[in-house]
């Protein structure tokens, strides 16, 4: 029996050789045959990646554009009648256009050039003072409302300064306004007066000047009369004709004295 057992061991093992592999490789590659037998298990496939939610890009914020400012526009500069209609009428007199013309109602503003009586001074010098605007910081004598309470400083021909305020005055029973009423004669003296002339409606009116010594006179803002002479004041010495508008007329009258009293007398009456 042992000996049968035997060589059916010798026979097996001469057909593994003949297969070309020991009996350990048989075992060895029995298992490798058993494990390729079982099939691997597939490889779950992977989750896709979620996509990312895009954020939506937010606009940057627009600073809004800030505009220029604006410089504000000048006033304009306002006429006479305007100024005059925007002046309190118990601060500026009024007169109204009458059969006897006489304007007697005034706000006056004397400049006090030279104290002394000195006729001898030559032409130029009486001609500078008389055309020298002393109303310029009031926006000039053709604008200007002397009203009550203004004043204006100013120096006279020696450096000192002075101050020129308004002063009501009224004209004499033959209509003369002089500073024989208001202040002492003497010395070189440029004056204005202010009144309005109110007008029932738009007229043409002859208008008559008397003065002591030269006068311009201004209505409604227009140069409408001048004269330049050394004289003493008469009546209707001068005589023009102007169109008032219906309503205020702003008269200013500009007079001089070369050395003593000034005077001036002006009427206006309706034209025929």
């Amino acid at each position: 029996m042992r000996t049968l057992l035997r060589t059916l061991a010798v026979l097996l093992t001469a057909a593994l050789l003949v297969q070309g592999c020991s009996p350990a490789e048989k075992q060895a590659g029995d298992t490798k045959t058993q494990e390729k037998a079982q099939p691997q298990e597939k490889a779950q496939p992977q989750e896709k990646a979620q996509p990312q939610a895009k954020t939506p890009a937010v606009p940057a914020a627009k600073t809004p554009a800030v505009p220029a400012a604006k410089a504000p526009a000048a006033p304009a500069a306002k006429t006479p009648t305007e100024q005059a209609a925007k002046t309190p009428t118990a601060a500026v007199p009024v007169n109204e256009v009458r059969a006897d013309g006489l304007l007697s109602n005034w706000n006056v503003m004397v400049f006090s050039i030279s104290s002394e009586a000195d006729r001898s001074k030559p032409a130029d010098y009486f001609k500078q003072t008389f055309d020298k605007d002393y109303l310029a910081s009031m926006g000039g004598q053709d604008k200007a409302a002397l009203a009550a309470g203004a004043s204006v400083k100013y120096k006279d021909e020696s450096g000192a300064e002075k101050k020129a305020e308004v002063a009501s005055m009224q004209a004499n029973s033959v209509g003369w306004v002089s500073s024989e009423y208001d202040e002492a004669a003497g010395g070189r003296k440029v004056i204005y007066a202010f009144c309005n002339i109110q007008s029932g409606k738009a007229q043409k009116v002859t208008c008559y000047l008397g003065s002591d010594d030269e006068a311009n006179i201004w209505i409604n803002g227009e140069l409408v009369h001048k004269t330049y002479v050394d004289r003493s004041c008469e009546a209707r010495q001068d005589e023009f004709k102007v169109e008032l508008k219906q309503g205020m007329n702003p008269v200013m009258v500009k007079a001089s004295q070369r050395s003593q009293s000034w005077v001036f007398v002006l009427e206006a009456i309706p034209a025929k």
